[in-house]
């Protein structure tokens, strides 16, 4: 079933090339959609061009997370350790 899910996330560390070319990866590799918000600048995660953008993201900003697709909110867990110190993604 298609769902939406949004969540603010709070940054926790300066986000890395790596960091974004995972979550590019996770998006590309799974049936779903991630998009990320901050400050009227939006990207697709499949877009990596659009979301290297959010590499000047500085530690402490919020970011909005948005995920469509099947089981929407099981993905989410997956995705938040890539915005904190500890990092492990599935």
């Amino acid at each position: 079933m298609q769902e939406i899910a949004s969540h603010t996330i709070k940054i926790q560390k300066k986000l890395m090339t790596k960091d974004l070319l995972e979550i590019h990866t996770f998006a590309i590799h799974r049936d779903i959609n991630i998009f990320l918000y901050h400050q009227e600048a939006m990207a697709d995660a499949r877009d990596l061009p659009k979301l290297l953008s959010f590499f000047m993201i500085d530690p402490h900003d919020e970011v909005l997370l948005i995920i469509e697709g099947n089981h929407a909110e099981q993905v989410y867990p997956k995705l938040i350790p890539l915005f904190s110190e500890s990092k492990q993604i599935a």
